[in-house]
């Protein structure tokens, strides 16, 4: 996390312990992009990654929480409270 906050990058994961960490650290960067899928071949969440890029582009830069499945995706703006 450190790295992506410190290089400007979004860090992606499938792990949930991240958005954890983010609401322990009360920091605005780096924004988590959470994959909540069952599948996590590249031809499942690539699309799904390209998908939140698009739609929340100005969020991402601002600092925010993603969570993604096959149908749906969720954001909360950084710092979690």
């Amino acid at each position: 996390m450190e790295w992506c906050a410190s290089h400007d990058h979004t860090l992606i994961t499938a792990d949930t312990d991240f958005a954890h960490l983010l609401a322990l650290m009360r920091t605005r960067t780096p924004s988590v992009l959470i994959l909540r899928t069952a599948d996590h071949a590249p031809s499942t969440v690539v699309p799904l990654i390209l998908q939140v890029i698009v739609q929340w582009e100005a969020e991402l830069d601002a600092g925010c929480l993603v969570s993604v499945d096959e149908t749906k995706a969720r954001l909360r703006n950084l710092p979690i409270r």
